[in-house]
C-alpha cells in the first residue's frame, strides 16, 4: 500500500482564531493556534489553542474554529 500524503490544514501554526459554538463546546475563546495534529483513525486535523499565554488541552476540529478578526 502507497504512502498517502495528509492534505494541507486549513488552519496553520500561529494564526489567530476564534471558536463557533456548537454541539460539539460553548465556551467562546479568541486565541492563536499552538499545535495541528493529524488523527489517523479519523483522517482529519486537530487543533490546540493558545489562550492569554496558556495552552487550552480541549482539541479542535476545523469546523470549530474560524480565523479571528482580532489582532
Amino acid at each position: 500500500m502507497a504512502n498517502k500524503v495528509a492534505p494541507q490544514p486549513e488552519f496553520q501554526l500561529g494564526q489567530r482564531v476564534s471558536t463557533l459554538p456548537n454541539e460539539r463546546q460553548r465556551t467562546p475563546r479568541v486565541g492563536t493556534i499552538a499545535r495541528v495534529i493529524w488523527h489517523f483513525k479519523d483522517a482529519c486535523y486537530n487543533y490546540y489553542l493558545e489562550v492569554d499565554g496558556r495552552n487550552v488541552s480541549k482539541r479542535y476540529l476545523a469546523c470549530d474554529l474560524t480565523a479571528s478578526k482580532d489582532s
